[in-house]
């Protein structure tokens, strides 16, 4: 898609099916082997930076959020689409449906970091649980910045004259704050560390 738009960018992941898939998909892209925790780039090489659904992978999000930093130059911006911490704590096990046949959706642990094995087209991956604050606090570091790269081009527009703001203009001091105060009210509001969300909306006791 940003190639349709003129956007120069690279790729990477670990997985050399997904690498290979892409290839074929694209084969004049930019695709390469490579790991968020480690990037093969020089600093300040990208205006921007996409994370697509990979920090939930990512067992040291802080080591890779880092690296992120590293590549950006002064002023690029991290754009990151994530799971929310809503849908992981309640992974694996996700909907399920009682013995009177309603839905239910169960949140346990929320306030924990854990991972769980799930399977996606044959490739299996640690899908890690971790509360909204864990992203935040790295990402509201003094420099912002992770995994899909556009090379960074002093002649064309940069992203934030494009209408996309800066990770840092949104994530301002107070708000690491606030995102911690989210988790500890979400997590007195689920009962202590364990709740159940039904079809109908409405919340229970979810013990084992």
């Amino acid at each position: 898609m940003l190639e349709a738009l003129g956007i120069k960018t690279v790729g990477i992941d670990p997985t050399e099916a997904l690498i290979r898939h892409a290839r074929q998909q694209d084969p004049e892209g930019d695709y390469r082997i490579g790991r968020a925790e480690a990037l093969d780039f020089p600093g300040r090489s990208y205006d921007l930076v996409i994370s697509y659904l990979t920090l939930i992978d990512i067992p040291d999000i802080r080591t890779a959020i880092a690296e992120m930093c590293r590549v950006l130059e002064p002023g690029g911006t991290l754009l990151i689409a994530n799971l929310t911490s809503f849908n992981t704590a309640g992974q694996p096990n996700g909907w399920v449906r009682d013995a009177d046949g309603s839905s239910r959706f169960c949140i346990d642990h929320y306030m924990e970091e854990h991972a769980d094995w799930v399977r996606w087209h044959g490739i299996r991956v640690h899908n890690w649980h971790r509360p909204l604050s864990t992203y935040i606090v790295p990402a509201a570091g003094p420099r912002p910045g992770t995994a899909s790269l556009r090379r960074a081009n002093a002649g064309r527009r940069r992203p934030s004259q494009s209408g996309v703001a800066s990770a840092r203009a949104l994530l301002p001091d107070h708000g690491v704050a606030e995102a911690r105060r989210l988790d500890m009210n979400l997590q007195s509001a689920l009962f202590g560390n364990r709740a159940a969300f039904t079809s109908k909306g409405k919340s229970s006791p979810f013990a084992r």
